[in-house]
């Protein structure tokens, strides 16, 4: 009897609200807490649960299906409205056991709620917060691709200019001053294809083409950009491509050779002596599809750990004397993951400090036939093209910029 009223006690004294009904539907028994938090006495219930619940959306029997539970031996939990008496809704946690006869019937159900309503509405203010930033993540990152033009038109007419007028008769001093603007423009533009590279990812405005290309043209067109660069350091620039590697892929050819030009200049800048080397190898192509794993290895700087971590990341730096030092906006290798997924696969670096960086990504490309190879014209690698007699339409609306094609 003395455990029977101290049970009974902790009911009544209890935090959170419990009732017990009858397996037919009667309620018997509601604590103080209950009464407090909905208004209702056990009186007012004697038409069950279903006077109180679903105060908004389809009604559910919500009896019978913690009855379906109990009698299965299985405790019954949910999260749902009730109206209170006042009117007001209240979101609570239910959770349901049984109680059992003597002869081992199950006869009444003990119903435990606690009040979540401010739960529920700190998670609604969440969801609203995020969809928010979300929002205001996508105009910014649609206001920037719809800039492209806007951007690109003057920063054109800068470097044009400059070429030109590098073509032209100029003092040292002047010459000196145009070749810097050129350069500066050229690294500006550089640092603008970036960032609305960055936002039409963002905006998920950005799609990859679906055409023939070669891979030995996409490493020419590597190691003529960076052989200088990489002979100034007395580094060596070394390109593997295994047999089993086909040549004339069905992909976008300049999305990958971007990835491969970030990823091989990263490789140069950060490699004092020694070399980098590229590699590519091939899994066993099926019929039309093959997939293609790069490997971009250097002798440089390497990487901690918690540099890698947020290697990937937009606007990030190993730390914070990289951007001193070395340049860049820290957008390079978020872009190249982005583009990596794209073409279906993911990158990863392998690192340490002092003893250089693996960069590693893989993607699937298709397997181009012989008759399309036909069908696509090979780059001509010749320098010497005659263009006499050819003529041009240009369609520009910028002055300067028809000035330069003109010129």
């Amino acid at each position: 009897e003395r455990q029977l009223r101290k049970l009974s006690l902790a009911v009544e004294h209890s935090p959170v609200m419990v009732l017990i009904s009858r397996r037919t539907g009667a309620v018997e028994y509601v604590n103080p807490h209950f009464t407090a938090v909905t208004g209702y006495a056990l009186d007012d219930l004697a038409g069950g649960l279903s006077a109180i619940h679903d105060a908004e959306g389809p009604a559910t029997d919500v009896h019978a299906a913690a009855w379906a539970a109990l009698s299965a031996g299985e405790e019954w939990r949910c999260e749902c409205r009730i109206r209170r008496k006042d009117g007001a809704r209240v979101w609570v946690s239910v959770a349901v056991s049984a109680l059992a006869e003597r002869d081992g019937e199950l006869s009444h159900g003990v119903w435990v709620l606690e009040d979540v309503t401010a739960r529920k509405a700190t998670e609604a203010a969440l969801r609203d917060a995020k969809q928010a930033a979300e929002a205001a993540t996508q105009a910014k990152s649609r206001f920037l691709a719809n800039m492209s033009h806007e951007i690109r038109t003057p920063m054109n007419a800068i470097i044009g200019l400059s070429h030109l007028c590098l073509g032209g008769e100029l003092q040292p001093v002047q010459r000196d001053y145009v070749s810097k603007i050129h350069q500066a423009g050229t690294a500006l533009l550089g640092v603008i294809n970036d960032v609305l590279d960055v936002s039409r990812i963002e905006a998920g405005r950005l799609s990859l083409e679906q055409s023939v290309f070669r891979l030995d043209e996409v490493f020419a067109q590597l190691v003529a950009l960076f052989g200088e660069q990489a002979r100034a350091k007395e580094l060596a620039v070394q390109v593997s491509v295994s047999p089993n590697v086909p040549n004339a892929l069905i992909g976008d050819g300049m999305r990958l050779g971007q990835v491969l030009i970030n990823l091989v200049g990263n490789a140069i800048k950060f490699t004092e002596r020694g070399e980098v080397a590229v590699t590519v190898r091939a899994a066993a192509p099926g019929n039309d599809r093959v997939r293609l794993q790069f490997g971009v290895r250097d002798t440089g700087v390497g990487l901690t750990p918690g540099e890698i971590e947020g290697l990937f990341q937009p606007f990030a730096q190993a730390d914070d004397s990289t951007t001193r030092k070395f340049g860049g906006t820290g957008l390079g290798l978020s872009i190249c993951r982005q583009l990596v997924r794209l073409m279906g696969g993911d990158i990863a670096v392998e690192s340490a400090p002092g003893q250089g960086s693996t960069f590693l990504f893989d993607i699937e490309l298709g397997v181009a036939a012989d008759d399309d190879m036909a069908r696509t014209p090979r780059v001509s690698s010749s320098p010497a093209v005659n263009l006499d007699g050819l003529r041009v339409l240009v369609a520009e609306d910028n002055l300067v910029n028809l000035l330069i094609a003109e010129t």
